[in-house]
């Protein structure tokens, strides 16, 4: 979903504003959702190389707050999994074209009949 507005500031300048929301349908782009799972489950089911890396970063929080020290154990609570992500962005965008807008007669035309209407 988003809302945007476009001012000419000439022919061939203009500046606008976007605000998008976008609602996702999972819950994991956070990597946050449902419970914390044990670490030793990590060298069960994925290959060395990828427990490995999943065990250091399952939990952001050991070493910040106690270092050695879990933050959180295994089945603890670590997101709501029947709220999945979303997300905003906004843009700002100034543009300016190149060359002439009008050109000849027949561009001249057709531009005239394309533009916005002045009110609505």
């Amino acid at each position: 979903m988003g809302l945007g507005a476009k001012y000419f500031i000439s022919d061939n300048v203009n500046l606008s504003l976007e605000v998008l929301y976008r609602k996702t349908f999972t819950d994991y782009i956070d990597d946050v959702s449902s419970i914390y799972i044990d670490p030793s489950l990590f060298y069960k089911y994925l290959s060395p190389q990828n427990a490995l890396i999943a065990s250091q970063i399952y939990d952001k929080v050991i070493g910040y707050v106690t270092p050695g020290v879990v933050a959180y154990p295994p089945g603890t609570q670590r997101g709501d999994p029947s709220q999945m992500d979303a997300y905003f962005s906004i843009s700002l965008k100034f543009a300016f074209r190149l060359g002439s807008v009008l050109g000849d007669g027949y561009n001249r035309s057709v531009t005239s009949h394309m533009r916005c209407p002045a009110r609505f």
